[in-house]
């Protein structure tokens, strides 16, 4: 074995490794709920229509509808599903940093 393929065999174990460390997982089961969330996914959905909307409507509709939107995403942003979501993101971009920045 080369070490090219030394190096990729390495690179593979360490994908599979990761993928399998609880906040890994955690993440991606809070991926799913928030994905699925009932609450959410209609919080989400009329924000979506209502930004969609906008342009069609008169001046003061608009600043109406925007300060709508923004309340929908306050919303949405402070769920603890959400919450927990983007933490446990960040826990793994923390994890990754250090490989990112070696820049091999």
């Amino acid at each position: 074995m080369n070490e090219i393929e030394t190096l990729v065999e390495l690179a593979d174990k360490l994908a599979l490794d990761f993928a399998s460390l609880e906040i890994v997982k955690k993440y991606k089961q809070l991926k799913k709920e928030v994905e699925t969330d009932p609450y959410l996914t209609k919080i989400k959905n009329e924000r979506e229509t209502l930004q969609a909307s906008i342009k069609h409507l008169d001046k003061d509709k608009q600043q109406e509808t925007i300060k709508r939107c923004k309340q929908l995403e306050d919303e949405y942003q402070n769920s603890p599903l959400v919450v927990n979501l983007k933490w446990a993101k960040e826990e793994i971009f923390n994890l990754i940093e250090p490989l990112t920045q070696a820049k091999l």
